[in-house]
This record gives C-alpha cells, sequence and structure tokens, in this order.
C-alpha cells in the first residue's frame, strides 16, 4: 500500500449507524489527487485492511472523506471505525485508486445499488456534460 498518515479532522453521522470521516494530512498539504468513483484503502487493527469510497468533491485536494456504516456483522472494520476512532486519531490510507473510471468521450449510464460510488459519478458525469456543452461551438 502506497502509505499516507492522515489525521481524522471531523467525525459525523450520516444516518442510521452511518459516521462520516473527514481525513486531512497531519501537515498542511495537498493530497494525491482523485476523480469521481475512487476509494482508498483504510489500515486496520492487526493488519486489518478495508476499502471505502471517497466521497468528497474530487477538487478539494486538503482531504478526503469516506464514510461508514456500523455492520451488525463487522469482522471489525466498520465496528473498529464506528467504535474506536474520533477526532485527532491517525489512520493509515492508500493512495486514491479507481476502478470506476469514467472516459471522458463515453456514453454513460449510472446505476446505483446502494453504495457511496453511483452519485459522486453522477455529479462527475453531469459536470463534465456541461463543462462539454459549454465548450463547444
Amino acid at each position: 500500500m502506497n502509505d499516507l498518515l492522515l489525521k481524522v479532522y471531523d467525525v459525523w453521522p450520516e444516518g442510521g449507524s452511518a459516521r462520516a470521516f473527514d481525513l486531512r494530512p497531519i501537515e498542511e498539504s495537498t493530497l494525491p489527487p482523485f476523480r469521481a468513483g475512487a476509494h482508498i484503502n483504510v489500515e486496520l487493527e492487526a493488519g486489518l485492511e478495508r476499502q471505502y469510497s471517497l466521497l468528497n468533491d474530487p477538487a478539494e485536494t486538503h482531504r478526503y472523506v469516506i464514510a461508514v456504516a456500523l455492520e451488525p456483522q463487522s469482522r471489525g472494520g466498520s465496528r473498529y471505525l464506528c467504535t474506536r476512532v474520533g477526532r485527532g486519531d491517525l489512520l493509515k490510507v492508500s493512495a486514491p485508486r479507481n476502478h470506476f473510471e469514467l472516459h471522458d468521450k463515453a456514453l454513460h449510464a449510472v446505476f446505483s445499488k446502494g453504495n457511496g460510488v453511483a452519485l459522486d459519478v453522477y455529479e462527475e458525469v453531469a459536470s463534465n456534460g456541461n463543462r462539454r456543452k459549454e465548450e463547444r461551438p
């Protein structure tokens, strides 16, 4: 994992049993860029690692925002983040990776089944589509 050590800047409820985490560099700096649909790996206790979608606007280079739903049958990932991690804690994360990268010239259809990726992808498609229309002569 290409490691980044980030501080939990803020945590807030995000509906139901979910919590959102605002992760920022320890020293003020720019984070590696990402596009809609990207995720980061978060290293948890005892070598456990989980992937979480980045929810914030890719234009924000000072932070990564993830949301974690506390799963009743958690094998450690969501339980650890939702019950033991809070403001000021440090988390080791990977640089963003994207298995759902959009191609600028492609026609897109966005389908969702309850994951955080779809809304970010939809927003990027809508935003880029508007920009392309504005750029046409």
